[in-house]
């Protein structure tokens, strides 16, 4: 009788230890999924604030270059418009092109 309650006991304290394995799962399973809850929010925070940031230089960077476009362009035509303008040259070397095909 000694020996079958040997055996009993170790299948108790196997039981035991079994159940003891099985919780340190579920504990360590829960410790992930919340781990990983913890950091996909923080990859998410993190992602739109790098995004929200990547679009506000992207934005400040057109309007930079849409201004120094417009300036170059009135920059130019003012230019262009206060070039002086030799009619009668101009006249000649459209003679001289077109019509004295030599």
């Amino acid at each position: 009788m000694v020996e079958t309650d040997i055996i009993a006991h170790l299948i108790e304290v196997e039981h035991q230890a079994s159940s003891l394995v099985l919780d340190a799962q579920i504990e360590a399973d829960q410790r992930i999924a919340d781990a990983r809850s913890r950091s996909d929010t923080q990859y998410k925070e993190l992602h739109e604030n790098l995004i929200n940031s990547l679009e506000k230089q992207a934005g400040e960077k057109i309007l930079d270059i849409k201004q120094s476009y417009e300036k170059e362009s009135n920059d130019f035509s003012q230019k262009i418009t206060k070039t002086p303008k030799d009619i009668s040259a101009f006249e000649d070397m459209l003679e001289v092109l077109l019509f004295k095909a030599e």
